[in-house]
């Protein structure tokens, strides 16, 4: 998958590589072998998670290639069933072009689905926003710059699609009949100070959960 950026050999670069799901009853998830992109001695690997039902449990940590990443951004911890959590996570990781992950949580879950992008040349870390809503579409305002990396991860506990505005949409799933999950990323062509990224269902949400990270 090609990288996009702004340009120059120094810029930063950003690789949507895959997304995978599970649908098995489990308080561990480990997708085998997932693809992270090309060894890079600057290579970041970002992972979006995101899981529901059978529990209130919420997410406690991800590895990649058996190395602990670090939470970037997380949706508060859930108050009840079929309420999702989203989370984003980093890991720089100079070698191999696959890893297995594994998102291990203090509960069971019904279903997990994850994301994974290689972004590199980074010049400083990521700045975080989330949002958790009932209502339809939901969204959150970021101050970017021009050549910022925008990544962002929705779920909501229903059976329908995603469409996406401010980040071009990566991949939309639905799982089991009862859950949503989808993801979106964008190389930011200008600085705005007020820069809206939104995920909407097109009707009526279910606890619906939004993460959005930023790198630079």
């Amino acid at each position: 998958m090609a990288a996009a950026g702004l340009g120059g050999d120094d810029a930063p670069t950003l690789d949507f590589r895959a997304a995978y799901t599970d649908t098995g009853n489990s308080s561990g998830y480990t997708f085998s072998a997932a693809d992270i992109g090309t060894a890079s001695a600057t290579r970041r690997v970002v992972v979006t998670v995101a899981a529901d039902d059978k529990s209130m449990g919420d997410i406690s940590g991800v590895t990649i290639g058996g190395s602990a990443a670090t939470q970037v951004v997380k949706t508060s911890t859930p108050t009840g069933t079929n309420k999702p959590t989203v989370s984003i996570w980093e890991l720089d990781v100079a070698s191999g072009a696959t890893a297995d992950i594994v998102a291990t949580f203090t509960d069971s879950k019904n279903r997990c689905a994850i994301s994974v992008y290689a972004l590199d040349n980074l010049a400083t870390g990521s700045v975080s926003n989330t949002t958790d809503q009932e209502s339809d579409p939901i969204s959150v305002t970021l101050n970017v710059e021009a050549g910022d990396i925008v990544i962002a991860a929705a779920a909501a506990g229903v059976d329908q699609s995603y469409s996406w505005t401010g980040a071009t949409e990566d991949y939309d799933t639905a799982l089991e009949g009862t859950s949503c999950f989808s993801g979106a990323s964008e190389v930011m062509a200008s600085t705005d100070a007020s820069y809206s990224v939104s995920a909407s269902l097109g009707g009526a949400g279910n606890h619906e959960r939004l993460a959005v990270a930023v790198w630079r």
